[in-house]
């Protein structure tokens, strides 16, 4: 619909100022109509670059997630890795994964699997 109102904007302003943009149709002035179309254009340019900024915005955000989670795979396989830490260690668990004594003590069910009464 807007793109309509829109040509038939353009289509208005092209007809009206040629040969008649002195005279006023239902007491609206050429210079008047013009300030609108203009005003409209310049709102639909600003919604174009805000637009543009937001994809790039959410490109950036994605691009920093993927190096975030690539951060993080590298912190916790250099404490699995690691001899005074391992997947035993305290700040395993703090890091939120099950240490393996937690694991080996069955405190910890599986998802999914429902606890026995």
């Amino acid at each position: 619909m807007s793109n309509y109102i829109l040509q038939n904007a353009v289509m208005i302003n092209i007809g009206w100022s040629g040969t008649c943009s002195g005279h006023a149709f239902g007491g609206l002035q050429y210079a008047n109509h013009l300030s609108g179309l203009q005003d409209y254009q310049g709102t639909e340019l600003n919604i174009t670059i805000l637009e543009n900024q937001l994809v790039g915005a959410r490109a950036l955000r994605d691009l920093s997630r993927q190096r975030l989670n690539s951060l993080n795979q590298r912190a916790v396989h250099g404490l699995l890795s690691d001899s005074d830490y391992g997947d035993d260690a305290p700040l395993y668990g703090q890091w939120g994964y099950t240490r393996r004594s937690d694991r080996d003590s069955g405190l910890v069910r599986p998802s999914g699997e429902s606890p026995t009464v």
